[in-house]
């Protein structure tokens, strides 16, 4: 096993000067907190970094302070990343420094990420080894290339009264981080599909919480191992979805995939008759061949623009999903579930997910749709999206030039041109439509419904699934049941 510290710097100085004025009184001065240089120690396969948010802690008021005080202070934040290929252990020490008029610990109190307050002597007391004391205030593991950040608080306790050892007293501290490299953590592959992949996500970066308001867990990054047997065929997991509704108003959590393999070209909608092109899902010809044709592995009709010699035409054309539909047993595994049917703006990307499940549509436009077979939303590519040494996550969500940024190299999603189930609220005739190599600066952008474009098909799976087997990779998918 091999150790190392990294260490911040954090010196409280507590000047307590007490004064008299009429009747009997005391004040506090000169309270204050600072953060001095980083010492980072590197080695060949274990690096834990400080990131510094901000220089220092800062103490607007010098006397005791009530636990609702103390909410208003500034903390000093800091991040600590694996930069290695292996899983770390570490943990986080607040080491007490000597000096020559030092304050006692049990009037510090500790707010670690915002947690309810706990005076320093409450925490673990471990052996010191540059100090006098050591309290081990937090720990944790560390997947590779993943990373954590905390924010920390110190302050004098309330309990203080001027019959307290306080007076003109300071404290001095280190953070020091102790890190050393863990066995491999291995995740049984039994039970509930769901359950499987958030265990799994403390292992890996290819599997990331959104950040919604469900806080989805999806897969991220340019090729991850999402790999899944459905239909005696290759599908790929988009993520694990909260909150998915069913057609009986209840929500579960429930694993989202989508077809490996593109089904083939369809027009959105496209009937003879008046509504050419319309917007409608529950009307538009899409939603018939994904849910009628392919889910009951049946054949039937669909139409097509067809160009002849600059002529352009409307024709009918067949399509025979009998031997590649969803066979019985997919169907067992899977469940209809509520598809949101809402508008995102065209600038906004951080709202695209609550837009999406808003009533944000053109006109008299459904808003949601109970089936089986659909699309995926504008936000699912979105948050597909991985992060690089070159290329900030963050960045990529916020960013609307997905050009600049090559954020699109970085999508797993990003394999062609494809409808979503997103329709404009702007007119009837748009749909959201993503974009391969980012052409339009953007992800995705809109396309009048009739023209055809590749189509791959989504599903919901039961929450009950189990998984088998597999690595997840495109050799050794997951196997379920």
């Amino acid at each position: 096993m091999k150790n190392k510290r990294k260490i911040l710097l954090i010196v409280i100085g507590l000047l307590l000067v007490g004064c008299i004025s009429i009747g009997i009184s005391y004040a506090w001065w000169s309270a204050s907190i600072t953060q001095e240089s980083t010492n980072t120690i590197m080695s060949d396969c274990l690096n834990i970094d400080f990131i510094e948010d901000n220089d220092a802690i800062y103490l607007d008021n010098a006397f005791p302070l009530t636990d609702e005080e103390a909410k208003k202070l500034t903390p000093y934040q800091f991040t600590i990343k694996n930069t290695c290929n292996l899983t770390v252990a570490y943990d986080v020490n607040l080491e007490i420094l000597e000096n020559e008029k030092r304050l006692a610990s049990t009037f510090v109190s500790v707010s670690l990420n915002e947690a309810e307050k706990r005076v320093l002597t409450d925490y673990e007391k471990v052996e010191p080894t540059i100090g006098v004391e050591n309290y081990k205030i937090q720990i944790g593991t560390l997947a590779p290339k993943k990373s954590v950040s905390y924010t920390i608080k110190l302050w004098l306790d309330e309990s203080a009264t001027t019959e307290d050892d306080v007076m003109n007293k300071k404290f001095k501290s280190k953070i020091v981080v102790n890190g050393s490299l863990t066995e491999p953590i291995v995740i049984p592959k039994e039970g509930v599909l769901a359950e499987y992949l958030t265990n799994l996500a403390e292992t890996t970066n290819e599997l990331v919480f959104d950040g919604t308001t469900d806080n989805n867990l999806r897969y991220v990054g340019k090729n991850p191992n999402n790999y899944i047997k459905f239909n005696n065929e290759l599908w790929r997991i988009i993520g694990v979805m909260n909150n998915v509704e069913n057609e009986n108003g209840d929500k579960e959590t429930r694993v989202k995939i989508i077809r490996s393999e593109a089904l083939g070209e369809f027009a959105w909608d496209l009937n003879p008759g008046p509504r050419i092109g319309y917007n409608n899902w529950n009307n538009s010809q899409l939603k018939s061949i994904l849910d009628q044709g392919y889910y009951k592995q049946q054949h039937g009709v669909y139409y097509e623009m067809v160009s002849n010699d600059g002529n352009t035409t409307l024709e009918s054309l067949n399509y025979d999903f009998t031997s590649i539909g969803l066979n019985e047993e997919a169907k067992e595994m899977m469940q209809s579930a509520v598809w949101y049917l809402g508008s995102p703006s065209d600038t906004d990307y951080n709202s695209f997910y609550n837009e999406e499940r808003s009533e944000n549509v053109y006109q008299n436009n459904p808003t949601r749709w109970v089936g089986n077979v659909g699309l995926i939303y504008p936000s699912d590519y979105l948050y597909a999206v991985g992060e690089t040494d070159n290329l900030n996550r963050t960045n990529c969500l916020n960013f609307a030039d997905w050009t600049a940024n090559s954020c699109y190299q970085e999508n797993w999603l990003n394999i062609n041109e494809m409808r979503t189930i997103t329709a404009s609220k702007f007119n009837q005739n748009d749909v959201w439509t993503i974009y391969h190599n980012g052409i339009y600066k953007s992800f995705a952008d809109y396309l009048l419904a009739h023209k055809k474009m590749t189509i791959s098909p989504v599903v919901y799976l039961k929450n009950e699934v189990n998984i088998l087997s597999g690595e997840g990779t495109q050799n050794e998918p997951f196997e379920i049941e």
